[in-house]
Order: C-alpha cells, then sequence, then structure tokens
C-alpha cells in the first residue's frame, strides 16, 4: 500500500527565517480522539487541532486505515476511546520552498473504555511526588526546548523500579551532530536521575492481568530562558529534531505501555498500533 503524502505551498515563515542545520525538517502536532472497536479498528476519530482542509483530509484518510491491538479489562477485549497526538512531519522543496507532509507518529493519552472517561482525580494513576529535573543551565541559555519520554517500570507500592529513555526530541538548536548528541546525553541523565524518586498511587486495576508491576511511557519538558512558548503547540510548524526511538530493556518488542501525561496521571490502558503511524501495514 503506498505511503500517503500530501505536496502543499506552505511557507514556513519564521521558521524558514532563522538560521538551521540543513538536515533539520519542520514538524507540527495535531490533537485528537478516536474511539477503537474490541477488535482493533478505528470506530471513529475527531480532530481537535484547527489546520488547513488539506492537512485534515491526510490525517482522516490515515487514522481511517489504523489497526490497533486489542485492549483488554480482564482478559476480554473492550472498546476504548482515547486522545491522540499526531506528529506531521514536512518537507520542503529546495526548488518551489512547497512542503510534502506525511504523518510521522502517533501518541496515544489517556485510553480509557468507551464511555467511561475519567476525571484527572479520579484516573487510575496518579503521581505522589514528582521532583521536576533541572535543565542544563547552558541548554537553557541558548534557547534550546526539549521533550524526553522515559519508561517507568512502577511497582504496585508506587515505586519506579527501573527506567529507560525511550527518546529525547530538541528544537531550537541548529548546532553539529556532535553538540546534538551532548544535549540529549545532558537532558536525559538530569531526568533519568530524579525519576527513580518519583511514587505514584496507582490503583490495582491499572497493573496488567496477574502483573505486579506496570511500564508507562512518562513525557518530560524543557524550555529554554528565550523561550516565547512551548515548542509543543499543537498546529505550528516547529523545526525540529528527532531523537533515535528506543525499545524498553525490560518489555516485549509488542509490549503496549500506558501513557502518562506530563502532570503524571494515567489511565493504564495501553495503546499500540499495529500498523505504522503513515497508516501502512508494519
Amino acid at each position: 500500500m503506498r505511503s500517503m503524502l500530501l505536496l502543499l505551498a506552505f511557507v514556513l515563515g519564521s521558521v524558514q527565517s532563522k538560521e538551521v542545520a540543513p538536515n533539520l525538517d519542520a514538524y507540527m502536532f495535531v490533537d485528537g480522539v478516536v474511539t477503537i472497536s474490541e477488535a482493533g479498528k478505528v470506530l471513529d476519530h475527531r480532530i481537535t487541532t484547527e489546520v488547513d482542509p488539506q492537512v485534515q483530509s491526510l490525517i482522516d484518510g490515515v487514522i481511517d486505515r489504523w489497526l490497533f491491538q486489542p485492549v483488554t479489562m480482564g482478559g476480554t477485549p473492550i472498546p476504548f476511546t482515547s486522545k491522540v497526538r499526531v506528529t506531521l512531519h514536512g518537507l520542503t522543496t529546495q526548488t518551489t520552498g512547497e512542503l510534502m507532509v506525511r504523518v510521522a507518529d502517533a501518541q496515544f493519552i489517556d485510553a480509557f473504555r468507551q464511555g467511561e472517561e475519567l476525571q484527572e482525580n479520579d484516573l487510575p494513576i496518579r503521581f505522589r511526588k514528582i521532583i521536576r529535573p533541572e535543565f542544563p543551565r547552558s541548554l537553557a541559555r541558548r534557547g534550546v526546548q526539549a521533550q524526553t519520554v522515559l519508561a517507568l517500570r512502577i511497582n504496585r507500592d508506587g515505586k519506579v523500579i527501573d527506567q529507560s529513555v525511550l527518546y529525547t526530541d530538541l528544537v531550537g538548536t541548529s548546532e553539529s551532530e556532535e553538540a546534538l548528541v551532548e544535549a540529549r546525553t545532558a537532558i536525559e541523565k538530569a531526568s533519568l536521575r530524579v525519576v527513580r524518586h518519583w511514587t505514584f498511587d496507582v490503583r490495582p486495576e491499572a497493573f496488567p492481568d496477574g502483573a505486579e508491576d506496570i511500564t508507562a511511557a512518562a513525557p518530560i519538558s524543557f524550555s529554554g530562558f528565550r523561550s516565547t512558548e512551548r515548542w509543543t503547540t499543537p498546529g505550528k510548524w516547529t523545526i525540529l529534531t528527532r531523537g533515535q526511538r528506543h525499545p524498553v530493556p525490560w518489555e516485549q518488542p509488542d509490549a503496549s505501555l500506558a501513557q502518562l501525561s506530563e502532570s503524571g496521571s494515567g489511565t493504564g490502558l495501553g495503546v499500540k498500533l499495529l500498523t505504522q503511524p503513515d497508516g501502512n501495514a508494519l
């Protein structure tokens, strides 16, 4: 099945006006909600970020082709609804400045059984103590922003018993590859240093059937001193360098991870795509 691409005559404006490394591309986050059947097929979806109609059409077509690993409760597959953040990748052509757009990634947050949406205080996973990592001052002074996503292994006492880096994305830097590696390493070390001390309140229903621990993906965002707005704001093109995606050392490759919000809360339901984010087969 061919990949879905969209060619748009978008001008990146302030993004193009910055001096950036030639290998940096443009990304946009688009938020929405999806409802999935017991069999893992998309029943319905809604995009909540205002985007160009052509981009909306691209996303609609991709989401309709998604297939999911069925989510179970007590061993029984259930229909579920989840917030979704789609990452669009736009690559400008050198000759015309047009932008080729594709769906590069999708994150699923706060999945819940269809018809049973929970409020923040009712979520099965909630933070008890979270210490924010210190952003390296040298990066903050240069206006670098970042998001690192960690895998946390949380036991029934709510303690983090293992942790690893899933990925770290950077924005606001046009430095050498060596400098990018150095920046990621500093951010990841600062994050791993504190998350081992995080604790959570985790209700029994959050754990997979018979499991003594649960693995959750936890995002941490960093903003530099000269940052005027969060780079994760949906609906805006952003120059971004995406970090390598890493597997979770203690999980099987096909394992689905619970997703936590930046506030440290989540439903405990893991959502896993069986297709690529652009809708094509794996």
